[in-house]
């Protein structure tokens, strides 16, 4: 075998070939009609070529792309092919004397250990108090204080009953003391004396909650 080097490339040949491939340096075959015609040929269809492959390469890059997502991409597409199965509890109302019952179809989460972008969080905090707004818009006339609220959370998972679970309940309760006593200014309702707070949860296979409030 024969290793040189030709206009910047390692060629390794035979001995034969390397031979053959000299010679016809030394001698090359003088040009007949179909090596006119092909040379020709290749000429015109040349750049045709070179916009394939440029086009092609294109092509193969933008696929590429779409198969390595980032990260932030790939998270938002699991969360919302996941939100996409969630089963929820159907909304319900159940009113009799002193006492009312809610059920919404609200997922609720670890608002604790929670590291979502603050554009998601806000949208799901809004969401939960315009779902509580309405639920007890018709309703809230009839609570009078003092009071008690239990909470219950329906979830697959179950969440830490110190301290992540009162937290998921957060925002609701904020909306739910506000439509009690009237008081909208923030962080002020929740921390009426005049009202008890209390939580637990019941693993489900669909999400939501229960609100229950007794006077």
């Amino acid at each position: 075998m024969t290793s040189f080097r030709f206009e910047d490339q390692n060629l390794i040949l035979s001995e034969q070939d390397a031979k053959v491939f000299f010679e016809t340096l030394a001698n090359p075959p003088k040009p007949n009609d179909a090596m006119i015609k092909a040379f020709n040929k290749y000429y015109q269809i040349k750049d045709q070529i070179m916009i394939a492959d440029a086009s092609n390469s294109a092509l193969k890059g933008r696929e590429a792309k779409k198969k390595k997502l980032p990260r932030k991409a790939k998270a938002k597409e699991k969360q919302a092919s996941q939100f996409k199965t969630c089963k929820f509890l159907d909304s319900e109302q159940k009113i009799e004397k002193g006492r009312v019952e809610l059920t919404l179809p609200i997922r609720t989460v670890s608002e604790a250990n929670c590291f979502q972008p603050w554009r998601t969080k806000h949208k799901r905090h809004n969401a939960q108090k315009k779902n509580v707004f309405y639920a007890m818009l018709n309703i809230k006339h009839l609570i009078q204080l003092p009071c008690k609220i239990h909470y219950i959370r329906y979830a697959p998972t179950e969440l830490d009953t110190f301290e992540n679970l009162p937290m998921s309940f957060k925002y609701i309760n904020d909306q739910v003391c506000a439509e009690i006593t009237g008081d909208h200014k923030p962080g002020r309702a929740d921390g009426n004396k005049n009202i008890i707070l209390s939580c637990s949860q019941v693993k489900s296979k669909q999400y939501g909650i229960k609100i229950i409030i007794t006077f």
